[in-house]
């Protein structure tokens, strides 16, 4: 769990990820890279289970309503391209594909 500054000012610009996702992706990845290096093939079990988890997640993300401001949307879309531009290594390492696990 983040322990650092989990709360942050809700009027505040936001102009990147909380440094809790980035953390959680990190420790994801150690995880991985842990139970990987004891398990070795048996843990394609764990990473299915963790893809399954994470496919949830974004299940509950997609019922969230969308934003209908067009300004909104471009900031949003910018805030997107920059995690991904800055994570294209840690996000690649969990790509998760259930048909392949």
């Amino acid at each position: 769990m983040y322990m650092g500054r989990p709360r942050a000012d809700g009027d505040a610009l936001v102009d990147d990820a909380r440094p809790y996702v980035y953390e959680i992706i990190n420790n994801l990845i150690a995880v991985h890279a842990e139970v990987d290096s004891v398990s070795g093939a048996a843990s394609s079990r764990h990473v299915r289970d963790i893809c399954e988890t994470v496919n949830y997640l974004m299940e509950a993300m997609s019922q969230i309503p969308p934003l209908e401001n067009e300004e909104d949307k471009k900031r949003m879309e910018e805030l997107i391209g920059g995690f991904e531009k800055k994570m294209e290594l840690q996000l690649a390492s969990l790509n998760c594909n259930l048909e392949t696990v």
